[in-house]
């Protein structure tokens, strides 16, 4: 969208039936005289022409400005614009310099994408039931085919091993355009910011240093830069600073700006496929293990060159001090920021563990199961077994130029084959017990993980929709561990989905009170210590019970692992958790029921594909006896939405696995219903499970159906059919089945004629193939 300093595009739904005509004596009086644009109305343009096609936008005159503005105006600083909120919705008015691109200097024009509405429609997703669908995560597109293609003809290797990789370009992309005047301009607000940052302008430029010293970027010869043609593109660059015990700061390179052709590096290479374990399995497998490593690889995107005829895609501008000339730079590796970067490091990876899969088959294994990027998460059974996985994990990643640093571990005598410590590379072994672990803290010390909540804070007390979701969307939490909190946050969120309060509206009270007496608790979640390993070691019995339950305000499942080992003794720990808030409509409860046994069926099914140690038995346990009944039913004799999610869970699991449990055992019940942090805290059944786990001798409810006829959801005919053929000696009657079936066939044609109007009837001395298949199914 194209927004002219004074233009505003509003919905045509949302116009006001008294300023129609005075908009549309604006569009007259545009297309008669352009003089007119500086005195009287807002216009808008769309690809520079005025685009009368486009239903959705008005034009309305200055006459209206004052009339349509509301309460809410946010300065977003000094040589930025102003958003203001008006009757149609937000608008920006003032300069934009940064992240956007200048199209047309003659006219001051400005390129900006707004997000509100994807945001908005993100965020309901949490309330919104799922729709049944079959999930094939194997499907690959044909770019992402051709990426996978590209990467095996164009990688190389050099004399030391190390891999040189080649870009992949998309055909049929036009020239990049001009990206070194934005390259300069953002150069030099980057650098008014360092000056005035004494500590972060001496990290930024420690890391540039050490970036040229490493070899990693390269000084362009001044004769270079005067002949930027077709393949150069500048990448603008600013500074992260990330809690790191290695790097305090971390230059980000943007391959996403945009050139004077309106198109980005990024836009001109192809889309790649995730090729990596899920974030989840990772951390599950995790938890299984007696000795438990972590590790990460040194610069790993660095580690893999670039061929060197496309290094001018990878320019960059620098100067460490503002006195001295801007030089211009190529980087010579994997860039972070660049599409393809994640996955070009990644596959060198697994191109590493495909090759040594014969000489170090477990370790090759770990390498493309256990890596979560640079993340090394794994671990094993014994000391010795640990000590050789990290030798030979070391030596095939060495033989591609990956080191190895920060090993830690909740067993150190792994390190007691290493004859003398102290020759190795600075920071081979970590020396913090604590270190977040994809989005946990594991401490290796004591073994147990924990959540970090220092940085969950609000920093005023208008407690808006924007405040109030800035806090909630911090509890990241991968596992579930603290689903019922997690709950408790989504059901703050959702009211203020349903008061349809703006974002940057004061919340109602009985909110604002609510969410002040979570945040405070909050704190609480640092103090709980989850035993990271759910085995016993040298355990003969591992089983998961997975429990579902659902409430009015949400619906959840949450899995135990229960092992027990040779001399008798028991462990029962909470594997993982997952929760869904109820949507908006109504639903009804059984349906949140079935929701939820679906959501079990699920996780559990991801635990199964997590898992490596054998899983001797699984069990199911829901308090609902009509979803108990529902999955004891034919699919086909219920409706749609039902029979879809039981059809499903079928699918996955076996039904004689699936069990009532009373409502006051079900672990579920307090991830259904929210909890606080310091009730979670003192709730033995959430992290232990309920007591008849650890004591098998204390019996679960017996199951009991509903009969069919007194179940909901079920299809009408289905109840008419079992009426008639109630008696089961009809079998005795006829000795052969298709016979029978016939029979059976004019039966129901006669019944269902007698209660259809004669016009509805069906006649004739043939039955149909659905007559026949009903007669079948009744039967």
């Amino acid at each position: 969208m194209w927004i002219y300093p004074r233009v505003l595009r509003v919905p045509w739904t949302a116009r006001k039936p008294e300023i129609s005509n005075r908009a549309c004596a604006e569009e007259d009086r545009y297309k008669s005289s352009r003089s007119h644009e500086t005195s009287s109305a807002f216009w808008i343009r769309k690809n520079n022409e005025f685009d009368k096609s486009a239903k959705l936008d008005i034009l309305l005159g200055a006459g209206v400005f004052w009339d349509i503005l509301a309460d809410g105006q946010f300065k977003l600083g000094d040589g930025k614009p102003i958003l203001q909120k008006t009757l149609f919705g937000w608008v920006i008015s003032g300069p934009i310099y940064q992240n956007c691109s200048i199209q047309n200097n003659s006219s001051n024009t400005i390129s900006c994408n707004l997000i509100t509405t994807t945001l908005e429609n993100a965020i309901e997703k949490f309330w919104k039931i799922e729709e049944y669908q079959d999930d094939n995560k194997t499907k690959r597109t044909i770019e992402e085919k051709q990426c996978e293609e590209h990467f095996l003809k164009t990688i190389q290797r050099t004399e030391t091993g190390r891999f040189r990789a080649t870009l992949p370009v998309r055909e049929g992309v036009g020239d990049l355009g001009n990206s070194k005047m934005n390259a300069i301009k953002r150069f030099h607000k980057l650098e008014s910011k360092l000056i005035n940052d004494t500590v972060m302008r001496q990290q930024y430029s420690e890391f540039m240093r050490e970036y040229e010293k490493l070899g990693h970027m390269t000084k362009v010869p001044t004769w270079a830069t005067e002949m930027d043609g077709k393949g150069v593109f500048y990448l603008p660059h600013h500074g992260v600073v990330k809690d790191s015990a290695t790097t305090k700061l971390r230059v980000v390179f943007d391959a996403s700006a945009k050139t004077g052709n309106g198109i980005s590096l990024n836009d001109t290479l192809m889309v790649d496929p995730t090729i990596q374990e899920d974030l989840f399995a990772i951390i599950i497998r995790f938890r299984q293990h007696n000795v438990a490593m972590v590790a990460d690889i040194k610069k790993m995107y660095r580690q893999v060159e670039i061929v060197e005829e496309q290094r001018d895609l990878q320019r960059i501008m620098w100067r460490s001090d503002p006195n001295l000339p801007l030089e211009v730079y190529t980087l010579n590796t994997v860039t972070y920021g660049t599409a393809p970067a994640s996955f070009i490091a990644i596959r060198c990876l697994h191109q590493l563990a495909l090759e040594n899969s014969k000489k170090y088959p477990v370790a090759s294994q770990v390498i493309t199961r256990d890596f979560y990027v640079d993340d090394l998460i794994t671990g094993t059974d014994t000391i010795e077994n640990a000590q050789i996985l990290r030798q030979n994990i070391t030596n095939i990643l060495e033989s591609g130029s990956f080191p190895l640093r920060k090993w830690k571990t909740n067993k150190p005598n792994i390190f007691n084959d290493i004859n003398n410590i102290s020759d190795l590379p600075d920071h081979y072994l970590s020396t913090d017990d604590q270190s977040k672990t994809l989005g946990l803290v594991w401490n290796s010390q004591s073994d147990t993980l924990h959540f970090s909540t220092d940085s969950i804070q609000i920093e005023n007390n208008n407690f808006t929709k924007r405040d109030i979701l800035s806090v909630i969307a911090q509890l990241f939490d991968p596992l579930g561990l603290v689903g019922p909190v997690i709950v408790k946050a989504k059901v703050i969120m959702q009211k203020l989905w349903q008061h349809k309060v703006d974002w940057d509206q004061i919340a109602p009270s009985p909110i604002i009170s609510e969410f002040i007496h979570l945040q405070k608790e909050l704190p609480i979640l640092a103090t709980i210590k989850i035993p990271r390993q759910i085995t016993v070691p040298k355990a003969n019995v591992i089983e998961i019970h997975t429990f579902s339950d659902a409430s009015t305000i949400a619906y959840g499942a949450c899995s135990y692992l229960r092992t027990v080992d040779n001399s008798g003794q028991c462990s029962v720990r909470l594997i993982c958790a997952k929760s869904r808030v109820a949507p908006l409509k109504v639903v009804t409860l059984p349906r949140l029921e079935l929701n939820a046994a679906l959501l079990a069926t699920n996780l559990t099914a991801k635990l199964m594909e997590a898992f490596t140690c054998h899983i001797s038995n699984i069990f199911y346990y829901t308090d609902s006896i009509i979803v108990l009944s529902w999955l004891n039913t034919e699919p086909a004799l219920l409706k749609t939405f039902v029979a879809n999610r039981v059809a499903d869970i079928q699918g996955k699991s076996k039904i004689e696995n699936w069990q009532h449990v009373k409502s006051e055992h079900n672990a579920a019940d307090i991830i259904s219903r929210g909890s606080l942090p310091s009730q979670l805290l003192e709730c033995d059944m959430w992290w232990n499970g309920p007591f008849f786990l650890s004591n098998p001798n204390q019996p679960v409810t017996n199951n009991n159906f509903l009969p069919l006829n007194e179940l909901p959801e079920v299809k009408n005919s289905t109840l008419t059919q079992n009426v008639i053929i109630a008696d089961s000696k009809i079998f005795e009657r006829y000795s052969n089945f298709d016979k029978l079936n016939r029979v059976i066939a004019w039966i129901l044609r006669f019944k269902g004629n007698t209660l259809r109007a004669k016009h509805d009837r069906i006649y004739g001395t043939k039955l149909t193939v659905h007559e026949l298949k009903l007669a079948k199914k009744a039967l």
